[in-house]
């Protein structure tokens, strides 16, 4: 029998059709709005599957209220802050509370944060070389602007490929690789813990790189095909 999920004595048969009542609560809200007192014990019992509760409740929850998430913009970024009694607060990602992250993916995550200013860096030189700010994709000739676009691996040097290559060049096993990110309080990405092996990571990555602007459709769709 598939697993069900019950919050606050309401029972969702899917982890989709519990996100989907999670966002019903925060598309009720502006930004930096305050929970009210009918929605805040659905978030109560919620927080309590997070995998690290005990660390985002603290000394006990005051409210909760929705955020835009400094990292990603847009609507469907949007987010909640769990705010405590001593006057602290905190973020917390609802999807940790319904499917809690792996730690492989959560290695994986912190490399991917970890080149994000060298990725950012490459984009906005690309851009900075054509005199009307509009490139066009390789892979579907589609126009891409700074705005509507994404920067990815050229193959076979994919960013997993890379990865890995260097987690074995450094004889780590992933497994064993710290990261901080769910348990610390207004961390909205996971990070690696050893910052000089992010930095090696990161000269690493620069050295074989090769990265390319290209459309959302080729990202997301046709190059994630191409991968055998």
């Amino acid at each position: 029998m598939a697993k069900q999920y019950t919050v606050n004595g309401e029972t969702f048969k899917t982890q989709a059709a519990l996100a989907d009542r999670v966002r019903s609560i925060i598309k009720r809200y502006k930004p930096d709005a305050t929970v009210d007192i009918f929605d805040t014990p659905f978030l109560q019992s919620l927080i309590a599957m997070h995998p690290e509760a005990e660390q985002k409740i603290g000394c006990g929850v005051a409210a909760f209220s929705v955020e835009d998430n400094p990292m990603y913009l847009g609507p469907r970024a949007r987010g909640l802050r769990l705010h405590r009694i001593d006057g602290t607060s905190t973020d917390f990602s609802f999807w940790e509370c319904i499917r809690p992250t792996p730690h492989a993916k959560k290695v994986q995550r912190a490399f991917r944060a970890a080149i994000e200013p060298d990725t950012l860096e490459f984009k906005r030189r690309f851009f900075d070389g054509l005199p009307d700010g509009v490139g066009v994709c390789p892979d579907t000739g589609e126009p891409v602007t700074f705005s509507a676009c994404h920067v990815d691996h050229k193959a076979p040097n994919t960013f997993d490929a890379l990865m890995l290559r260097f987690i074995e060049a450094e004889g780590l096993d992933a497994n064993h690789i710290q990261v901080f990110g769910a348990g610390i309080d207004n961390t909205y990405q996971d990070r690696l813990v050893d910052l000089a092996l992010e930095q090696r990571w990161r000269d690493f990555h620069n050295t074989y790189a090769v990265l390319e602007v290209v459309s959302a459709t080729a990202n997301l769709s046709l190059r994630r095909r191409a991968i055998p």
